[in-house]
């Protein structure tokens, strides 16, 4: 709503303008758009840089792990579905502004993910990993990591409980951890991304940059783990061996692939070694 008349009439004209005045007092300086709906003519490289992606992650992914479309109704989607959607969402994005996207779970205009997924901490976590490996800038809105819940707006406005014995310090701490993994890993802020597997319950993408390559697998059914083969070959990846960060578990590549086991309602990282 940039534009004239306090409308969005020329938004195009004048947010390129912006851009260029912006660009050049600090030519790293992040132009960010608030879109709730797709947002793809806005993220061509000559107007924002990203956008608050609602579209192409915070409601597909509401939609798989928390059964709910962007009206808070009952929705189901599996995961070739959440893939679907994702490749369609990035698909008319230049690979530039795909990596500046903010990808969100929630905001002050949204219900928080924890109590969408009615408190469901283990599918909280799973949601968390994919934020921080999925390409694009991952956005914590405050509170969510120490597992604050609220409603729809104003209830996910709540003001932040500062005394940290009320923190949920086991969420608290996976936060911290793919912070970590992030700043470490060059392929989470700057690689590619590569569909391995898209099924019914289970999701796992590659991000890869060079020899650095993170692998994301999530599984989210409630009861049953998932064991699966991946195609490690497909990444163009010559690692023989990849690690588990959080229990140093090993999987050896063989013949380009790798055996893995997902429990449920759980995400892993692997990571090439």
């Amino acid at each position: 709503m940039l534009g004239e008349r306090g409308t969005a009439a020329n938004n195009a004209h004048h947010i390129r303008e912006i851009r260029k005045v912006v660009k050049q007092e600090n030519p790293e300086a992040y132009l960010l758009g608030e879109h709730f709906f797709e947002a793809t003519q806005w993220l061509q490289g000559e107007q924002e840089d990203g956008a608050m992606n609602y579209y192409g992650f915070a409601h597909p992914l509401r939609a798989f792990l928390a059964g709910l479309d962007i009206a808070y109704q009952p929705v189901r989607i599996n995961a070739a579905e959440l893939d679907q959607w994702l490749r369609q969402a990035r698909a008319g994005v230049p690979y530039a502004n795909q990596l500046a996207q903010l990808n969100l779970l929630d905001s002050h205009d949204t219900a928080r993910f924890l109590t969408l997924l009615e408190g469901d901490q283990a599918l909280m976590r799973a949601a968390v990993t994919l934020l921080f490996t999925y390409a694009g800038v991952p956005c914590i809105y405050y509170g969510d990591e120490i597992g604050l819940e609220g409603g729809q707006d104003p209830d996910c406005r709540r003001c932040f409980p500062w005394e940290s014995t009320e923190w949920n310090h086991l969420l608290h701490d996976h936060y911290r951890r793919m912070i970590r993994l992030r700043k470490t890993h060059p392929a989470l802020r700057r690689g590619d991304i590569h569909t391995l597997y898209a099924g019914e319950h289970s999701f796992v993408f590659a991000r890869t940059l060079e020899s650095d390559v993170v692998i994301t697998a999530l599984n989210r059914h409630p009861e049953k783990a998932r064991t699966m083969t991946l195609p490690i070959w497909q990444t163009g990846s010559l690692a023989t061996r990849f690690t588990d960060p959080e229990n140093r578990d090993k999987f050896e590549v063989v013949k380009g692939e790798i055996q893995l086991t997902i429990p449920p309602k759980t995400a892993r990282v692997l990571l090439a070694s």
